[in-house]
């Protein structure tokens, strides 16, 4: 949900990840008389977003130093991997 015109972006997006079949846009001006921004910041919880994506940063350095660095068994590295994915998706 965007207050901005993404048509360039999601037709882009659509044709490079061939996403027709699974994704819709939908556009509007205002709902209920509110305007689009206003929508937007209903909708999500920006606050609670930059948390996430903080920790998510936090999480992301540290695990990437500890892989340049060589540290860990296989077993650990594929656990960081899996908890890099878990925090990658939250934020998403």
């Amino acid at each position: 949900m965007s207050p901005f015109d993404i048509r360039p972006d999601y037709s882009d997006l659509v044709e490079a990840g061939n996403l027709g079949g699974y994704t819709f846009l939908f556009e509007s001006c205002t709902v209920l008389g509110q305007s689009s921004m206003d929508v937007v910041l209903a909708a999500w919880d920006f606050e609670r977003l930059d948390e996430i994506e903080a920790s998510y940063e936090i999480a992301f350095k540290e695990n990437l130093l500890r892989v340049k660095n060589g540290e860990g068994t296989e077993s650990e590295l594929i656990s960081l991997a899996r908890s890099e994915l878990t925090a990658y998706l939250s934020v998403m």
